[in-house]
């Protein structure tokens, strides 16, 4: 008898409540998703930027500005606002805006510093890197300001969400270039948020190197236009 009960296998069920401990913890994970989602609802501009300015620090591996003064509370956006605007648009706006020296040229809308032009995702303001920063470097040129103040008055003016996006050509280490171009691309949009005092809601952020250019890097006119910073306003995004 004894040698039988050594021989029986004895299986152990799993619990038929196992599934309410998964359940709890999804539950917990929404509740506090939802929590954050409303308290960063509710932040304001001022406080946002706090966060934001924060974050910026955490990105070690990135050249960013020094820390700036805070400004007010922008003033609500007024009944001028640009809507909808196309390459004329803009491109007459930006010269009542930007300092003559720096302006497109009314007859033929370029000039060495920035162009803009129509692309399936909405205008695209392309700063030339090679004027707004050193070669090799994320510091913004100070002689530059001009510009980029001039450029911020038109989009605070617009109704539309803003991509800042940095771009280099294809010499070099491809991974050097994508953080390159996105410390030259965050250094821009710092200067839209705290010295034009924009809110920081209204951008996204993104470094693409060489891998998306607009000319062939075959030769040293296609790379210089590839080398640059690009600000879109997002059509689908007002």
């Amino acid at each position: 008898m004894a040698a039988k009960d050594r021989s029986i296998k004895y299986v152990h069920l799993p619990r038929r409540d196992g599934w309410m401990v998964t359940l709890t913890d999804l539950s917990y994970m929404l509740l506090t998703f939802f929590v954050l989602i409303m308290s960063m609802s509710s932040m304001n501009d001022k406080a946002f930027k706090d966060a934001f300015g924060f974050l910026n620090q955490g990105f070690g591996v990135l050249e960013f500005p020094a820390p700036q003064k805070l400004h007010s509370m922008p003033s609500p956006v007024d009944a001028n606002v640009l809507k909808t605007v196309d390459v004329a648009t803009l491109t007459k706006a930006l010269n009542a805006s930007v300092a003559p020296p720096y302006a497109l040229d009314p007859r033929t809308g370029a000039n060495k510093y920035y162009d803009v032009r129509q692309t399936p995702r909405g205008l695209a303001i392309a700063l030339n890197s090679d004027l707004f920063f050193d070669s090799g470097s994320a510091r913004l040129n100070p002689e530059m300001a001009p510009v980029l103040a001039g450029i911020a008055k038109v989009l605070k003016r617009s109704g539309y969400q803003l991509a800042v996006e940095g771009h280099t050509d294809a010499v070099g280490d491809p991974q050097a270039n994508v953080m390159l171009s996105l410390a030259r691309a965050q250094g821009v949009l710092d200067t839209f948020v705290y010295a034009a005092d924009m809110s920081p809601r209204r951008f996204s952020l993104a470094g693409y190197g060489p891998f998306l250019p607009r000319m062939p890097n075959d030769t040293e006119a296609g790379r210089a236009k590839n080398r640059r910073v690009e600000v879109v306003l997002l059509k689908n995004r007002l």
